[in-house]
């Protein structure tokens, strides 16, 4: 793979990005969070995650990489990571709590709640390990979505073939910009799918 490639596929499924992704791909692939959420509204409600669970973590590592309080934005140091880490799972739990009784499906909700709960987890396996916070979002979506299709009964595999395919081309884009080996691949995407697939499956009512 070009590095070029290597560098868009990255850009383009930032971890910062999954939430959005995760809200407008599970919007396409499930009838039931179509029959509760109209077309207007999701994308309302998209916006509003990209820029509480992009844009501004997103400005504030800015501010910090121009602080001097983070050394690069690509952040390839684990020491880089920490507080940004931090301060995205703080966001998600805004979110979170900013749903409340929006008449949102609980799908929806679960899935930021596991979100802010694998921000923790990957700041706590931050602090020793570099992990990939890329497969970790990523890992989220696939995990999401196959809880969601088992607990909807949902036979249409594309959305989820997808989704694997996406997780490959960025991992492979991942190790072919030396970022990261495959044991921290591997695990961030494991990491994500764990704690995705375990709050949507065992939580929702």
């Amino acid at each position: 793979m070009p590095n070029r490639l290597a560098h868009f596929l990255s850009f383009l499924f930032h971890p910062l990005l999954m939430v959005t992704y995760a809200v407008l791909f599970y919007y396409t692939a499930f009838a039931h969070i179509r029959m509760v959420t109209a077309n207007d509204r999701i994308f309302i409600i998209s916006g509003l995650f990209f820029m509480l669970t992009f844009a501004i973590p997103a400005l504030s590592a800015f501010m910090m990489n121009r602080a001097g309080a983070i050394g690069s934005l690509e952040m390839k140091e684990r020491s880089d990571r920490l507080i940004p880490q931090l301060f995205t799972a703080a966001m998600y739990l805004v979110v979170f709590f900013m749903l409340g009784n929006r008449g949102l499906p609980d799908f929806i909700r679960l899935f930021i709640l596991g979100s802010v709960v694998a921000q923790v987890v990957a700041t706590g396996i931050t602090l020793y390990w570099k992990i990939s916070l890329h497969l970790i979002g990523l890992g989220g979506l696939c995990g999401g979505m196959l809880a969601g299709m088992l607990i909807e009964n949902h036979s249409a595999l594309w959305p989820l073939v997808l989704a694997f395919l996406i997780s490959g081309l960025v991992a492979s884009a991942r190790l072919q910009l030396e970022v990261h080996n495959r044991s921290q691949l591997y695990i961030g995407y494991l990491t994500g799918f764990v704690i995705l697939f375990s709050a949507i499956f065992f939580f929702s009512t």
